[in-house]
């Protein structure tokens, strides 16, 4: 049938059994064989085309028997029903669109790249010939747009060619629309200096869509704009993989145009970051590249940064910073910051990555407008590097600061740190914490925390006046035990990271210095109940000795206030924590050294503290021996009765311990009682006790 159509029986005798191969047609197609399918389809084209107005009215069984036997197990039998179908609604009833175009819009997303093909062409067919075109733009552009990003190169060329054609030719057809509409555009690429991207996706083309295909996909922006968008929720993959594409290419195609969907697509983007499928999230980066270039920041950053509040957010906000102009964008990176701020206070890994990922664009397009919020950004890093583990954003804030220094044009470390860190040291510092509101949780805490044991004692001793009344407050007796010991612990690591190096300028000014010994320390040094407060006071004790020892604080300043540190020191001697005696023993002996001296009760109670100290664990033998040697050491030769007295009880518990198993105890006893022999009255008592002790060691006490 197929050649005599194509032969000499035009002359109008086969139009008179239309009717008849209709009926035929429509049975073939049903066939089981698929090249008899294959052939049907064949015919039907020929016969729509050759006798286009017979076909028109008997068409329907045709197109009847087509959606039957739309699907099939080969592919080439699907691209031949593809084919026939267009034909047959471009020649036959074509108001049967509305039954027909829901299955050729399953063959645009078939496996098979033939089938795909066969869509494509179709749709093209009837995008430029069909009757009622206009009317169904809606339907017929989001399918063909979908050959734009198709998977082979080769359908992608071949529908890129066809839709510069249905371009041109809606150009052809609507000549004032289209000139009205040149007249009015521009080239956004234009005001940031560079052509129109290209790297959006490795499918998409490198150059600008043509004004006619711009033209219609603004034209039915809005209608299908809400159908993609609720695909990027569906639960297959590929579909939601589709959707997403096809959204890249509606926001390349509408450009400006698309700020009258901007709201519903800025609510829907975060859904498809967070997707489990990475192919769709970079998808939604290059979708948020393309809202950032052709959108005003005054429109997206009113729709996004006030709902910033996950890392899905934050994707869609790097992408549209990474594409929005530097010029434009100046105006707002203050609120830009604010809002990333708000986010940083959190333990989301993610999270941290994409908001360091959001102010790196901003670095890289106004290195210079940065310069003004650099405090802010300062803040914004450091407290990212104080609630992250990952030591790669770790290193990354590092070369992120080394930026920062860069364009502050700041060669000393040291003057940047100066400039920077007060500013960020009274942000953090807020009421908040000056009231003693901190909680072990709280996140000001943390970001404090880690910021000082990364920058040492240089800055807490040059922002001392700043962070010590906060401290004071937080390490009340009746704040959180777990908040005093981190504040005790930090100090110490501090302090002990920093050993031989003391600070520049010396020990902190005296109006902190006494503030400290009598509300931070003195306070946590008294004995109250419970496993938790015996390590605060050890912390504390121990935190003190390191000060001093260091020269933090002067030892001045403890003789100045011995009438409220010795009495502490009497009860922590006999503390349960061996670390809180030997801490106690030390400040002793740190008295000891000050060569102020001790009237006759203070000596009895060193004496005694010392002696005491003989009865605990190793180290704590270890630190009254060194006290008492320093004591024998510093005492005046005339010694009182009271003097006398504790002295030689003191000799004489000495006696005795020369005979500890532990050799260096031993060692050190000795060397106190030779020590002691300097004294005369010391010396006959330690002679007359020698005999009555007995112990095989007494002989090597010097005569």
């Amino acid at each position: 049938m197929q050649r005599r159509c194509d032969g000499d029986l035009k002359d109008g005798l086969m139009k008179l059994y239309v009717d008849v191969i209709v009926k035929i047609l429509a049975k073939t197609l049903h066939d089981a064989f698929a090249e008899i399918r294959i052939e049907s389809c064949r015919c039907i084209k020929t016969l729509a085309v050759t006798f286009s107005k017979d076909f028109l009215s008997q068409s329907d069984p045709i197109i009847d028997a087509l959606l039957a036997t739309f699907t099939h197990n080969q592919a080439r039998v699907r691209a031949a029903h593809t084919e026939a179908m267009g034909y047959a609604l471009q020649y036959g009833n074509y108001r049967r669109i509305t039954d027909v175009w829901r299955s050729v819009a399953q063959r645009v997303i078939d496996a098979h790249h033939t089938v795909r093909r066969a869509a494509f062409n179709t749709l093209h067919l009837w995008m430029t010939q069909f009757p009622d075109r206009y009317s169904h733009w809606n339907r017929f552009i989001p399918l063909f747009i979908c050959g734009l990003f198709d998977v082979i190169a080769e359908v992608r060329a071949e529908c890129d060619v066809l839709w510069r054609d249905i371009g041109q030719q809606y150009e052809a057809e609507n000549h004032d629309e289209v000139q009205q509409a040149a007249e009015l555009d521009f080239d956004r690429s234009a005001e940031t200096g560079g052509n129109f991207p290209s790297n959006f996706t490795e499918n998409s083309s490198a150059e600008r869509p043509l004004l006619g295909c711009r033209l219609l996909v603004q034209r039915v922006l809005f209608n299908v704009i809400q159908s993609n968008l609720n695909d990027l929720k569906d639960w297959q993959e590929s579909v939601r993989l589709q959707a997403i594409k096809l959204l890249q290419q509606l926001l390349r195609h509408a450009e400006v145009s698309s700020v009258v969907v901007i709201d519903k697509v800025l609510a829907a983007l975060p859904t498809a970051a967070r997707d489990e499928n990475r192919d769709v999230v970079l998808e939604t980066k290059q979708c948020a590249i393309l809202i950032g270039r052709f959108i005003e920041p005054k429109v997206f950053c009113k729709l996004l940064l006030p709902s910033l509040d996950s890392a899905s957010h934050l994707v869609v906000l790097s992408g549209i910073l990474a594409g929005a102009g530097a010029d434009l964008l100046k105006d707002y990176l203050m609120g830009t910051l604010s809002a990333l701020k708000a986010l940083t206070l959190t333990t989301s890994e993610a999270q941290h990555f994409y908001i360091l990922e959001c102010i790196e664009r901003l670095m890289q397009k106004m290195p210079v407008q940065l310069i003004e919020y650099t405090n802010l950004a300062y803040s914004l890093l450091m407290h990212i590097n104080a609630l992250t583990e990952s030591k790669e954003m770790k290193a990354k804030i590092a070369e992120m600061v080394e930026q920062l220094k860069k364009h502050q044009y700041t060669d000393s470390n040291a003057d940047f740190c100066s400039k920077l860190c007060r500013s960020f040291h009274t942000e953090l510092l807020s009421c908040p914490a000056l009231a003693g509101d901190w909680s072990f949780c709280s996140m000001e805490f943390r970001i404090l925390q880690n910021y000082l044991e990364e920058h040492g004692i240089t800055v807490l001793h040059q922002n001392s006046d700043l962070l010590f009344p906060a401290f004071i407050a937080n390490t009340a007796p009746s704040k959180s035990v777990r908040v005093r010991f981190g504040i005790f612990q930090l100090l110490l690591n501090i302090i002990q990271d920093t050993r031989n190096q003391p600070p520049a300028d010396g020990d902190w000014n005296s109006q902190h210095s006494e503030s400290m010994v009598r509300e931070l320390f003195a306070p946590n040094m008294t004995w109250k109940p419970g496993r938790a407060e015996s390590v605060l006071r050890a912390a504390c004790c121990s935190c003190l000795v390191v000060c001093v020892e260091q020269g933090l604080l002067s030892i001045a300043l403890l003789n100045d206030l011995r009438s409220e540190v010795l009495p502490k020191l009497e009860s922590l001697v006999r503390d349960e924590h061996s670390l809180t005696q030997q801490a106690a023993l030390r400040l002793y002996r740190i008295y000891c050294k000050s060569g102020a001296g001790f009237n006759e009760y203070e000596t009895k109670q060193v004496f005694g503290a010392f002696l005491k100290g003989l009865d605990g664990q190793r180290d704590v033998r270890l630190e009254a021996l060194r006290g008492l040697h320093d004591l024998f050491s510093t005492m005046p030769l005339e010694l009182g009765d009271c003097d006398t007295s504790a002295a030689e009880e003191a000799c004489r518990v000495l006696l005795i311990h020369l005979d500890d198993p532990d050799a260096e105890i031993a060692k050190k006893t000795l060397a106190c009682l030779r020590r002691a022999q300097c004294y005369e009255i010391l010396n006959q008592f330690i002679k007359a006790q020698k005999k009555s002790v007995g112990s095989k060691y007494s002989e090597l006490v010097a005569v």
